[in-house]
This record gives C-alpha cells, structure tokens and sequence, in this order.
C-alpha cells in the first residue's frame, strides 16, 4: 500500500471538504438501498413576539450541526 498521511487542518480549503464528503456520499450511497439525502434542521428559541433570539440549524445526515448561534443578552439571562 501506499504511505499515507494524515494532517489535521484548522483552515481547510474548501475543495478539501467536498472531496471527503463527497466519496463518503458516493460509498453510502452505493453502500445502502436509499440515497443519503440531506434534509434542514433547525431548533429555534423566540421570544414572546415570536422574533428568533437564538437557534440551531444543521443537516439531518450524520446528525451534523452547521452552527449555533444565541445574543449575548439571551446568553446572560440568568445572571440579571
């Protein structure tokens, strides 16, 4: 076999990231009987107006969380 490395990256370029996902998409989807096919996810905090204040948003293959994000004011809520 061919020397292989590894590296961890804490700036990947993002080809790099299409690569990895990509043949983890292609082997799934040759691997099983239905495509693995990414669906929005979001869990959202409003407020009494119904204006979002906070949240979380991801994909639902692999369970894989995007980003989260909540304002300083929600975050500090208990120590006022």
């Amino acid at each position: 076999m061919t020397e292989l490395t590894i590296t961890v990256e804490d700036n990947p370029e993002f080809k790099d990231i299409q690569a990895v996902i990509g043949n983890i998409l292609d082997y799934n989807n040759n691997s099983q009987n239905q495509k693995d096919i990414a669906y929005p996810l979001a869990v959202l905090i409003r407020d009494a107006t119904g204006e979002i204040v906070g949240g979380l948003v991801g994909k639902t293959h692999w369970g894989r969380i995007c980003g989260f994000w909540m304002p300083c004011e929600v975050r500090d809520m208990d120590e006022n």
